[in-house]
């Protein structure tokens, strides 16, 4: 196991690993719920979205994914610059920060924002890291 997390309300857990495999566990039973995945290579870390409703998934591939816990559905493929070995939802489940020691990514759950002017879209990233973007490296 390389990764693991409750649910916010406490009645699941998930678990990741070099299997590749993303399992949902009842925490009152100990049983296992479902399993997500396998098209991944080493899975190294899940995270719960406030609400309970999606679980963020990160590996070496560089890539991380974004299931419907109810369903185990897989929602969203996105490619990051970076192995992911952490991600954070906002409180408003409308971005996810995703990186390692030396990158954080912000990266848009809502693609509604896609739609949004870019500059206000900058500005909301730059409030929800504490910072001020001042330049950025194309490669």
């Amino acid at each position: 196991m390389s990764g693991a997390a409750f649910s916010p309300d406490g009645k699941l857990a998930a678990t990741s690993g070099k299997d590749g495999w993303i399992i949902l566990w009842d925490v009152a039973t100990g049983r296992e719920v479902r399993r997500l995945g396998k098209s991944q290579r080493w899975v190294n870390t899940v995270r719960f979205s406030p609400s309970g409703r999606y679980l963020a998934s990160g590996s070496d591939n560089p890539d991380f994914r974004i299931w419907a816990v109810e369903t185990g559905e897989l929602l969203r493929v996105v490619r990051a610059r970076t192995t992911i070995v952490g991600l954070a939802f906002t409180p408003d489940e409308r971005m996810l920060a995703v990186g390692n020691d030396r990158i954080l990514e912000l990266h848009p759950l809502d693609f509604r924002a896609l739609d949004t002017d870019p500059a206000e879209l900058l500005e909301e990233a730059e409030r929800l890291a504490g910072g001020k973007l001042v330049g950025f490296d194309l490669r």
